[in-house]
């Protein structure tokens, strides 16, 4: 078989198959401006089944493990909402939560099924609104387990509720008041009885409001329950197991193989005893990782479906970490403390999991990382500590339950602390220029100088809904003064970059920060409000707080052409848009110019019409060659000038110029 071949059909059919989910999805979603900046993707036209393959999907829900036969891309253009006459008029979805078939109700959600149809469905109004309701529940990012577990609880008590005799006798809904609920669904306790319609709405501690950023979204998930709201959870859970925790006092319980453990005396174990117990299983998971173990899809709660894929490697260990933390998920954090991780462990940006968790507000997670052993004083490459990003970004939460933590600490503790997190912080230890150029730059407001200059480049005919600017004498020479010497003062990470489509080497030495204090980002705020202003189309008013310094320290310092990739916002939820550059160093004839291409090359190709170069000057007249012949020519292009603010989009196919002289500052963010 060809090259390629076996993997590029496999990647194909993935394609379609992500078009047609995200399609089928769309008919349901309750698109809004807040949610994503993007147009949705045309639903698909959703035909009713042939008789043959109904008949199909029937055998196949009746038995169990057959969800093969539940193909997502097949549902996806099926019909298959409404009630079927061989089922006693019960939809395909009644019948698999009848039949506890919990992977064929997530086959059939992920395909776009609609989970509020029901035979006696309320007026269209009322329908309308419970179905956008139900909507927000289902694409609220809690993961397919917990999804599926919401619906199958909500529709069982739907069909609890059909088969009452005496629906009368259960009184009023309890959420509404109404005396006779009309569509109504009957909850385990047998107790009350209440509207779908406001279940959906209500599904017990919050709503889901999509307007929220997703991460928020994943945080309210966590509270959401889906039971009888009057009684207690125990009394209208299916089992125990089902009732999550309480997030405040959760702590991670280590099996019966540790010495000395049991789960009376974990209640009193000091936070270093549990770090170091957590440590000694992350040392010995190994760095390869192992075969995956296939799992007989679950529908799980939301606290036990956290438990699950827990990541094979320590790497995959710590993105976890960060991901929980961002999201201010106790019961992700409890099980990978369980299973073993590093509580302290440090992203690019050298931000622990307890900053993340403090930056974004998340008390409870906050609380569990302090009682787990998280180290307080531990700091950032730009010299934050948790309590510095909580207060910068007034996290009163979180801040609160630090103070409160802190004053329990004796002297001695504190001290001992102190001691530890120093001989052990690395690189993210305190910097005295970092502080002085955060000094700096809280005491400047840059703005728009009377030399400012803007001016939109040559871009292609399809992409003018993504323009690409230049934007010259927008920032104070105080603020860039500032921000260069707080690049070069910060850490340097011999990572290199090669994460966008198509790249490869780069000599780009990648520095990244946080902007815990909020000061780098209203600064650039500020310079893009002052371009809107000499150019209303402008199409960028914020960035994203994480940055990067990239630092180019040798001659002939290049990156190979490639695109970047889009960031959603953690606070906002917005979409990222485009890439902005600020240029800190630069001059006539120094090369390292951003040239906007019109074609993505081949990498092998590119790197082979550039191989010969035996020094910059020859490099940079190979790169030009290649530009032609390989890459169709170019739009434009943008030369190195210090102060330059240089923007384009994510999905532009771009290069950067060898360097002609040595070093290049610049700082990246992305943009929207």
């Amino acid at each position: 078989m060809p090259k390629g071949g076996r993997d590029g059909g496999r990647q194909a059919r993935r394609r379609r198959l992500y078009k047609s989910i995200m399609a089928a999805r769309a008919s349901l979603l309750d698109y809004s401006p807040y949610v994503a900046n993007h147009a949705p993707p045309p639903a698909p036209e959703r035909l009713p089944p042939p008789a043959s393959v109904l008949e199909a999907l029937l055998q196949a829900v009746k038995q169990t493990r057959r969800e093969g036969e539940f193909g997502i891309e097949k549902l996806s253009c099926l019909d298959v909402d409404g009630a079927i006459a061989e089922l006693e008029g019960r939809t395909l979805l009644e019948e698999a939560v009848r039949r506890g078939h919990s992977g064929v109700v997530n086959q059939l959600m992920r395909a776009g099924v609609d989970p509020t149809w029901r035979v006696d469905a309320p007026p269209p109004d009322e329908a309308l609104a419970a179905r956008l309701d139900a909507t927000r529940l289902v694409v609220a990012n809690a993961g397919d387990a917990q999804m599926s577990f919401h619906i199958m609880e909500i529709i069982d008590a739907r069909l609890r509720w059909r088969s009452l005799e005496d629906r009368d006798a259960l009184g009023a809904c309890v959420f509404c008041g109404a005396e006779k609920p009309k569509a109504g669904v009957a909850y385990r306790c047998k107790k009350h009885v209440a509207c779908e319609a406001c279940c959906w709405n209500n599904c017990g501690a919050s709503k889901l409001d999509m307007t929220l950023a997703p991460r928020r979204r994943l945080m309210l998930a966590q509270k959401v329950w889906v039971g009888c709201p009057c009684c207690p959870r125990a009394a209208s859970a299916r089992n125990l197991a089902d009732v999550p925790p309480d997030a405040a006092t959760l702590m991670p319980h280590f099996d019966a193989n540790d010495d000395n453990n049991n789960h009376e005396e974990e209640e009193s174990l000091p936070p270093e005893e549990i770090a170091r117990r957590s440590r000694a299983r992350y040392d010995v998971v190994n760095e390869t990782p192992r075969a995956k173990e296939k799992l007989h899809f679950t529908a799980l709660p939301h606290h036990l479906a956290q438990r699950q894929h827990l990541g094979l490697t320590r790497a995959h260990r710590d993105e976890r970490m960060f991901d929980a933390a961002s999201t201010g998920d106790v019961y992700r954090l409890a099980a990978l403390i369980e299973v073993g991780c590093d509580i302290c462990c440090r992203d690019d940006a050298g931000r622990t999991p307890l900053l993340i968790a403090a930056a974004y507000d998340h008390a409870d997670a906050v609380r569990l990382l302090l009682r787990c052993g998280a180290q307080l004083d531990e700091v950032d490459n730009g010299g934050h500590a948790a309590r510095d990003a909580a207060s910068s970004r007034s996290a009163s939460q979180a801040l609160a339950v630090i103070d409160e933590w802190t004053g329990h600490l004796s002297a001695e503790q504190w001290s001992s602390r102190s001691k530890t997190s120093a001989s052990t912080a690395g690189v993210a230890e305190p910097r005295g220029a970092a502080e002085a150029c955060q000094r700096a730059l809280s005491r400047l407001e840059p703005g728009r100088s009377t030399s400012s200059a803007i001016r939109l480049l040559n871009t292609p005919v399809d992409s003018l809904a993504y323009p690409t600017y230049e934007v010259d004498g927008i920032f104070d020479e105080a603020f860039l003064a500032a921000l260069e010497a707080m690049g070069n003062s910060l850490p340097r990470h011999c990572a290199r970059l090669g994460r966008g489509r198509g790249s490869g080497n780069t000599d780009a030495i990648r520095i990244s920060y946080f902007d815990a204090t909020g000061i780098v980002s209203r600064g650039i705020a500020s310079a893009l409000a002052g371009a809107r202003a000499m150019d209303p189309k402008f199409p960028l008013s914020a960035v994203q707080p994480n940055v990067k310094f990239l630092v180019y320290e040798c001659d002939g310092g290049k990156l190979v052409p490639h695109t970047d990739l889009s960031k959603t916002c953690d606070e906002t939820g917005m979409h990222t848009t485009h890439t902005l550059i600020i240029y800190l160093t630069g001059g006539p004839n120094s090369g390292g110019e951003t040239v906007m291409l019109k074609k993505l090359p081949k990498v092998h190709e590119f790197n082979e019409e550039t191989a010969p170069a035996t020094n910059a000057g020859e490099l940079h007249r190979l790169y030009r060659s290649a530009c032609t012949s390989c890459c169709e020519g170019t739009y434009d292009e943008a030369m190195p000038r210090r102060g330059r603010l240089f923007v384009f989009p994510h999905d532009a196919p771009h290069l950067a110029m060898p360097v002609l002289k040595a070093p290049k500052l610049i700082l990246r963010a992305e943009a929207y």
